[in-house]
């Protein structure tokens, strides 16, 4: 949902007087995510009104003309060429004056056609305004000559974008919007005026509803003269700019301006089109639908349509066919307001994988009680905006169909047991009341609320007590701990402390989502190995996620093209084993990558790209925090599609498969669109969470005796196999051992590698003495030589 900020203050009285950024803050505390904040546009200083003084064609040159302008009485007047269609005396219109810049390109005086020109009358399309590109710009009258066109646009407007969740559709409008804000803020809520002309002629269109179950109420007008010269003014356009949409034809412009403004979605039909009555039906076999968007759908029992006497017209509530739609010939349109079933219309979009702003909003549920005040809205506008002739309004219902109003019992005391703290009475009353919800008082500690027809997603009394949370603050509620319960136990690590451990380390977490794209989820695992979604909300989101990696390679793309280009992120999330197409197993995971620079940019030392190393470390430092430093953590090398080859391992505590760690294959990358080496691990959080616990033992008086000895054994064997078959010995005197040199060169056997090993022995008790320390040698190199075929090598 994106919507720009003046547009939301706009229903707000009085307007609240702090910026977008604490404005972007109360939205998200009240559970309106806000996911980004965008200027509304930026034009130059210099990009001024003017109004347009004389006209006249230049001698030989077609419709290239030369016009006088005004920019104000202090400045004097400018000569111009133009070649614009719409240029005419007395219009105001937008100018780039000399020593303006647009694209980065600087205005200069040129001469053309023997007349030198002061100046460039511009388009919306030259100056990111929009589509338009034959016709300039042009100005309400009142626009003042002089004034900067970003002053008359209001361009220090904000672009607000909103991540909702699915339970909030009444949000999907800058009404709900303004709701939730006016009554976290205490402030009136405006709802837009509307003006509806009086009737001036009789047609009226027909409607029956032969599907009452997924259509309970279906309202259309008839809407007749469209000025063919109209264009939708260009406060409207600019709204719907800033909203996402782009200016279609005034008609339509004002269908999706409504929708977005109230949440409510509109369709215009060419009344020209229509044969006979409108008929909402089920579709039958062999009818078929071009969409708007080109796309063929053959209908059926299941689909539902709009139609009239011989044809369908739309899919209901998804998208108009392309033969009944609006075009630059049309002069008179029918308007369709229905009330559509959310869960049949979001089956049907789902199965034809077509989501458009329209279905988004049927299937998240759409207020039937606005529909009469949407239609007043838009027949207003188009009477306004396309100079049209208005009709009565046909109404076809079936109310036992509708949603009906529900009322719950609200507690004073479940607002305590859930919230945690005493609410006033007076501010739950005023606060609800503000909402649209109707309370009535049962006795001096409940409620009855009536829930108000906006609202779906309010199912019991434990939904009342959140609104009641969300419009008090989250951030109100103080921390008390609850009575009765212990603390973790010391030999659990807890997902809490494992997360802000990967954060000390410097990495960042993020979320994405448990549904992926059947392309990315195979960068990760076979295809067939994945569990498929059998009503997928979207194609992005058909299988359940076997691995972390997609996701956190998708945010790490994105990262990346907006020029972040050192990233250390991980998350901490579920995964979906399958087995015979059912989940086998939903384990929990942290995973974390890292790209670009090992460290920030510093004068102290020299710039290094990260590499295995490095993350096998933090790997390495995890582990050590629960206590797993001292055990046998085998490293494998990997063969993981997944690895850059000879770079993966993977991990084994405590004698189990732990995880993953690599620097990721060249050729994931590129399906990922990722052009720098990425270094990735991944560990089952079961292992993590239980704590191997260190035990106290006292420091030795007696001196260390440290013995090196350099064994031959196999090149291709892991170094990590010698370490644990020294410390199968089980001999307590011995304390350490480290590998502090690997040598394959002059000397040694092509098929070998020499590796030397720092053994140290200590007791508690008394000095060891030489031949003690030599027969412990003498029976590490004998288990050596049985588990990894080592030989002493010699001097």
């Amino acid at each position: 949902m994106k919507f720009s900020e003046s547009w939301l203050r706009s229903f707000l009285e009085p307007e609240p007087d702090f910026g977008s950024e604490r404005l972007a803050d109360r939205l998200t505390m009240l559970g309106l995510e806000v996911d980004a904040i965008e200027p509304a546009g930026s034009l130059h200083e210099r990009i001024v009104v003017a109004e347009v003084k004389s006209v006249a064609p230049l001698i030989e040159s077609g419709q290239v003309k030369s016009c006088v302008l005004s920019v104000g009485t202090s400045s004097p007047n400018l000569d111009i060429v133009c070649a614009a269609p719409n240029l005419r005396v007395g219009m105001r219109a937008a100018l780039a004056q000399v020593g303006a810049e647009i694209d980065g390109n600087r205005i200069e005086a040129r001469e053309m056609h023997g007349m030198v020109s002061q100046g460039m009358l511009v388009s919306e399309a030259e100056i990111g305004l929009g589509d338009e590109a034959g016709e300039i710009i042009e100005l309400d009258d009142s626009s003042q000559p002089g004034a900067t066109l970003s002053e008359v646009l209001g361009l220090d407007d904000a672009c607000i974008s909103l991540d909702l969740t699915p339970d909030r559709g009444d949000c999907l409008g800058v009404l709900g919007v303004a709701r939730d804000l006016a009554a976290s803020l205490g402030l009136k809520l405006k709802l837009p005026a509307v003006e509806v002309p009086r009737e001036s002629i009789t047609t009226r269109m027909p409607v029956r509803l032969d599907a009452e179950e997924a259509c309970a109420r279906f309202l259309a007008s008839v809407c007749e003269g469209l000025d063919p010269a109209a264009k939708s003014p260009l406060w409207l356009r600019e709204r719907l700019r800033r909203s996402g949409l782009r200016s279609i034809h005034p008609a339509v412009d004002v269908t999706n301006y409504v929708m977005l403004e109230l949440g409510r979605p509109l369709h215009a039909f060419d009344y020209a089109k229509i044969d006979g009555d409108l008929i909402v039906r089920h579709g039958r076999s062999g009818e078929q639908l071009k969409l708007i968007d080109g796309k063929a759908v053959s209908l059926d029992k299941d689909l539902l349509a709009v139609c009239d006497s011989h044809k369908p017209l739309s899919l209901a509530g998804i998208m108009g066919d392309a033969a009944s739609g609006v075009t630059a010939e049309t002069r008179a349109v029918v308007i369709e307001c229905a009330w559509f079933n959310p869960r049949l219309l979001g089956r049907s979009a789902r199965r034809l994988g077509i989501q458009t702003d329209s279905s988004m909003r049927f299937e998240r549920g759409t207020d039937p009680a606005l529909m009469a005040f949407g239609m007043d809205r838009a027949r207003s506008l188009i009477a306004q905006v396309c100079g049209a002739r208005l009709g009565p309004v046909t109404t076809a219902e079936s109310a036992q169909h509708l949603p009906q109003r529900v009322s719950y019992k609200l507690r004073m005391s479940q607002v305590k047991r859930l919230i945690g703290q005493e609410i006033e009475p007076l501010f739950i009353e005023n606060k609800l009341d503000r909402l649209g919800f109707m309370l009535t008082q049962s006795d001096e500690a409940s409620w009855h609320v009536e829930v108000p027809s906006h609202r779906f997603d309010i199912e019991g009394e434990a939904d009342l007590v959140e609104e009641v949370a969300r419009l008090h603050g989250f951030g109100q509620i103080p921390d008390i701990p609850c009575a009765g319960m212990r603390g973790p136990s010391r030999r659990v690590t807890t997902t809490r402390q494992l997360r802000e451990f990967v954060a000390a380390l410097g990495y960042r977490e993020v979320i994405s989502y448990s549904f992926l794209p059947e392309r990315s989820a195979s960068m990760a695992a076979a295809p067939d190995s994945h569990l498929k979604l059998q009503n997928p909300m979207s194609s992005d989101q058909a299988v359940m996620r076997r691995s972390l990696l997609p996701g956190l390679l998708r945010i790490l793309a994105g990262n990346l093209a907006r020029q972040h280009t050192r990233a250390r992120l991980f998350e901490l999330g579920r995964v979906f084993l399958a087995k015979d197409a059912d989940i086998e197993a939903q384990p929990m995971r942290l995973a974390g990558l890292h790209c670009g620079e090992q460290w920030p940019e510093s004068w102290g030392q020299a710039r290094r790209s990260v590499d295995f190393f490095d993350i096998k470390g933090d790997v390495e430092r995890l582990l050590a925090f629960n206590g797993w430093e001292a055990r046998a953590n085998a490293w494998q090398p990997s063969t993981d599609p997944l690895c850059h080859p000879g770079r993966g391992a993977s991990i084994n505590v405590d004698g189990r498969h732990a995880g993953l760690v690599a620097e990721l294959h060249p050729g994931l990358l590129r399906q990922a669109e990722i052009d720098k080496p990425v270094c990735f691990f991944e560990i089952n959080v079961d292992v993590l969470t239980r704590r191997h616990i260190a035990t106290f033992e006292a420091p030795s008086r007696f001196p260390q005796v440290r013995r090196d000895i350099a064994v031959l054994v196999n090149r291709n064997l892991p170094v990590c196999k010698l370490l644990d078959a020294v410390r199968q010995t089980s001999d307590e005197r011995l304390r350490e051992a480290d590998v502090f040199d690997i040598y394959q060169d002059e000397g040694i056997d092509a098929h070998d590698k020499s590796v030397a090993i720092r053994l140290t022995f200590q007791t508690s008790g008394r000095t060891l003495k030489d031949d003690e320390v030599a027969t412990c040698i003498a029976q590490i190199l004998a288990v050596l030589k049985q588990e990894c075929d080592a030989r002493l090598r010699g001097p």
